[in-house]
C-alpha cells in the first residue's frame, strides 16, 4: 500500500538520505509535507493519523525524523515527544504547530525544531539542514 493512500510502511528507495515517520492532518498539509520530506530526500517509511500510532513505527523503523502536526496529537500533547525520545532517542522531532505560544513549549519538550504548519519553505529548510548534519 503506497504511504500518501494508507499508512503503512513502504519499502526502502534508492536516492533517500534519511527515513521518516509522518503524522499530519489528512487535508492539504499532509500532501505538502510528503512532497516536502520527498524533496528533501527522505523515505517516508510510515504515515499515521494519530499520535499513538507513531509509536510502532518510530519503534522499529529508529528513523532520523518524525514529522508530527501538534494539532493531532489530542490530549497526549506534548508528553509524546518524550515517548518517542524514549524509543529512539537519536531522532529529530519536527513539529508542525498553528501557533507561536507552542514553540517553547515544544523545544523545551524535545523537538528539534517547531514550523508554522503552512510554512512549506521553512520545513524545507529544516528537513534540509537535517540532511546535512547528525542529530543527537
Amino acid at each position: 500500500m503506497d504511504v500518501e493512500s494508507g499508512g503503512m510502511p513502504v519499502p526502502g528507495s534508492g536516492g533517500s538520505l534519511g527515513r521518516a515517520v509522518v503524522c499530519v492532518s489528512n487535508d492539504g498539509p499532509r500532501y505538502q509535507v510528503l512532497r516536502a520530506l520527498k524533496d528533501s530526500r527522505y523515505e517516508v517509511l510510515a504515515d499515521v493519523d494519530r499520535g499513538l500510532e507513531l509509536l510502532p513505527p518510530v519503534a522499529g523503523f529508529a528513523p532520523d525524523v518524525v514529522v508530527l502536526d501538534l494539532a493531532l496529537v489530542g490530549t497526549l500533547g506534548l508528553r509524546l515527544f518524550t515517548m518517542i525520545k524514549t524509543l529512539a532517542p537519536e531522532v529529530a522531532i519536527v513539529v508542525l504547530a498553528p501557533l507561536q505560544t507552542f514553540h517553547v513549549a515544544a523545544i523545551e519538550a524535545g523537538a528539534h525544531a517547531v514550523v508554522p504548519g503552512d510554512d512549506l519553505r521553512q520545513l524545507r529548510e529544516v528537513l534540509g539542514k537535517l540532511a546535512d548534519s547528525p542529530v543527537a
